[in-house]
């Protein structure tokens, strides 16, 4: 009640608050927070209104937390697109249109206090309606809104989730909650639900970057009445989905998406033209480059799943799969008004570069990424990737050729890759070194007794003993750089099996000073080396298994092989010819080890697990027939991750551009004079400095 001695700011206080129970409770969320929400410097920005002239695709999805039939909204989105801020809001705007008891649920306790502070500190920054609901002290419980109470709900505390009636749920980030390894303990991401029972038009509204093979967010998306941003094209006017990849088949194939960041081979191309080069193709064809993205995002509007925009009256056609009382929606990056196509196509060049295409899918696409998990047969894998060579020959587009090598107990399993710019590798020879089927068991070399499968290996990384005719094409018989036969740049073997062996044949091949230079390379997965990283080298005085030393150390190269398993996993499920795809030789399937080869690509998968006591999600291999093994497979992630290293070693960082490629040949191979032929160029160092037939130059292949 307003007494004579109040002052103006508590009448005003008191006829805010009673304007609440007044008020129109279907008023628009959207209309009431365009004119009172304004964000606080907390935000890491410069005090401002909310905005959705700019970011029109919140509109829908505030307004129908407001519209009486709908019961839950799950947001599946990219990050950064103001997914907490709109959540945010949607609490203001209850609290003054339509008040009753909520709750918000964040990831932790330091989560929920963060944002509890970024609440208040918004309330306060904003108009007289807002701010006059904000509240007079805080808690770690709960934020009194005056008119609604909204409980803080923490996802790693079950009696946080427990026993509040409340009629709006808002839950934030939801794919991170913790998940219990015991049932009984409740799950976190549907246990705020059964707060909503009591009430009678009750809203869930749930938020979300998808993470993981299992995703709940994605889950939700698929079981709602699925909304997308269609946009009508500048030029044409067709309306059409909001799509980052064209259509690959069908009749919009290679349309209705962003295109230009690879080259006519396919190749991605460097950051700098790609930026300059890409543009959004509409699904008829039309260009509309990257100044048009924003005025086409803003004139945009959401179809629901089955429906469409019919292109001469506006109108939406088409009846929806599902109702409204569970709509989805996907916002991803190209409808955040601050992000380019530009921006876009660096971040899928970054994540490619470094084989995360799921942190790319998931953080800027907002989708969750999921392999095709119908891998073909041995024989349709062997029969799908033909590309015209046959074994020992390399295809004229390769570069350098890298072997990978798998010790066991008696015997050596190996692979040569060629490899061409984008990680396109195309498999030249493969075999097996038996041991006890050699007449001569052991030989010894300088002194020394060697197995004859691991010291066969010396015998393949020769520069002079084993060279690879490069297969004639259109009259040439040279690959890229002039080259009619190829060596192996770089060799790697594991070292689980005879390590002292290993060690003795690696270190008769090794450089005296550099062991970036060295031309065969003693590797083992290591789970504590990042992804980023991919690989570091140490140096090891003994053995873990006997604890025998190594004499004059070994150089052992870490490797993180969960890195090359996924490229590997994706690789198998590739459209033949796109970048980054095998290519297999004509005559594969009738060699002697062809058979076991493909049986054992495709004889390990990545399957997920989730450690409960810290709460991660991880892919950990898992192999299908434990008889067959896997040895062709893991010898070609380490002639895969060499084949890092000799990138490393050529440009100083692990490059697989095709113009940055091309960059360092003509840097190398500068011609004599400006209308000189290009050839065979000698690549050989100086003899004073050639210690050995195993050390060639550090150039982009070795001849």
């Amino acid at each position: 009640m307003i007494k004579k001695n109040d002052s103006p700011q508590t009448a005003e206080y008191f006829k805010s608050l009673a304007n609440v129970w007044k008020q129109n409770r279907r008023q628009s969320f959207a209309e009431f927070l365009e004119l009172n929400y304004r964000l606080s410097e907390n935000e890491g920005i410069a005090p401002q209104a909310f905005n959705l002239r700019d970011n029109p695709y919140w509109r829908e999805p505030i307004d129908n937390c407001n519209n009486g039939r709908t019961n839950r909204i799950s947001i599946l989105k990219s990050t950064q697109v103001g997914g907490t801020i709109t959540a945010q809001g949607i609490l203001m705007a209850a609290a003054a249109i339509n008040p009753a008891p909520a709750m918000a649920v964040f990831p932790d306790h330091s989560e929920a206090k963060l944002q509890r502070d970024r609440i208040v500190a918004n309330m306060l920054e904003s108009r007289p309606r807002i701010r006059n609901l904000a509240p007079l002290r805080t808690n770690a419980r709960s934020i009194d809104m005056q008119t609604q109470q909204v409980f803080l709900g923490n996802a790693g505390s079950d009696q946080s989730l427990r026993g509040k009636p409340c009629r709006f749920v808002i839950k934030h980030e939801v794919d991170v909650y913790p998940r219990k390894a015991n049932d009984k303990a409740g799950n976190p991401q549907e246990t705020p639900d059964e707060r909503t029972k009591t009430f009678t038009s009750p809203l869930i509204f749930e938020e979300s970057t998808p993470a993981g093979n299992d995703s709940y967010i994605a889950a939700q998306f698929e079981a709602s009445q699925k909304r997308f941003w269609f946009v009508q094209c500048p030029k044409c006017k067709r309306w059409q989905k909001t799509r980052f990849f064209p259509y690959a088949e069908g009749k919009f194939k290679g349309r209705g998406g962003i295109v230009g960041y690879k080259d006519a081979a396919g190749n991605l191309r460097s950051i700098e033209e790609a930026r300059r080069l890409s543009y959004y193709l509409c699904v008829h064809g039309c260009k509309i480059t990257p100044q048009y993205k924003n005025d086409m995002i803003a004139g945009g509007r959401w179809v629901p799943s089955g429906c469409s925009i019919d292109d001469d009256t506006g109108e939406t056609t088409g009846t929806p799969y599902r109702s409204d009382r569970h709509i989805g929606y996907h916002i991803w990056t190209i409808m955040q008004s601050k992000k380019s196509i530009g921006d876009i196509v660096e971040a899928y060049i970054t994540f490619s570069r470094k084989g995360n295409l799921r942190g790319f899918f998931q953080d800027w696409l907002g989708i969750k990424y999921e392999r095709n998990l119908k891998l073909p047969t041995w024989e349709k894998l062997g029969t799908k990737y033909k590309t015209g060579h046959k074994l020992k020959q390399v295809p004229n587009d390769c570069w350098f050729l890298t072997l990978g090598a798998d010790v066991q107990e008696h015997e050596t399993f190996w692979v040569v890759w060629g490899w061409s710019p984008g990680r396109t590798p195309a498999l030249i020879d493969l075999g097996v070194f038996d041991q006890e089927a050699e007449e001569k068991p052991f030989v010894v070399i300088d002194g020394q007794m060697l197995s004859s499968d691991i010291a066969q290996l010396l015998d393949k990384v020769n520069i002079k003993k084993t060279q690879y005719p490069v297969l004639p094409h259109e009259g040439k018989q040279t690959n890229p750089i002039g080259l009619s036969s190829l060596a192996i740049k770089i060799g790697g073997t594991d070292t689980n099996y005879r390590n002292h062996e290993v060690h003795a044949v690696v270190k008769k091949m090794r450089h005296p000073t550099d062991p970036n230079k060295d031309r065969l390379r003693s590797t083992r997965g290591d789970r504590h080396v990042d992804p980023d990283t991919r690989y570091k080298m140490s140096l090891v005085e003994k053995s873990s298994r006997d604890g025998k030393p190594y004499p004059g150390g070994l150089r052992l190269w870490n490797l993180c092989k969960g890195f090359y398993r996924d490229i590997w996993e994706t690789r198998l499920v590739l459209p033949p010819g796109e970048t980054q795809a095998m290519r297999l030789p004509d005559d594969l399937l009738e060699s002697p080890h062809g058979e076991r080869f493909l049986k054992q690509l495709l004889n390990e998968r990545n399957q997920e697990s989730f450690n409960a006591r810290t709460n991660e999600k991880k892919d950990h291999p898992r192999i299908i027939d434990k008889t067959l093994r896997c040895d062709f497979r893991d010898a070609s992630i380490i002639a895969e991750a060499v084949a890092d290293m000799a990138t490393d070693l050529i440009f100083g960082q692990v490059e697989w551009m095709a113009t940055e490629w091309a960059k360092k040949v003509q840097h190398q191979h500068q011609p004599a004079t400006p209308n000189a032929e290009p050839g065979p160029v000698d690549q050989s160092p100086p003899a004073t400095d050639r210690p050995s037939d195993h050390h060639p130059p550090d150039d982009i292949v070795a001849r």
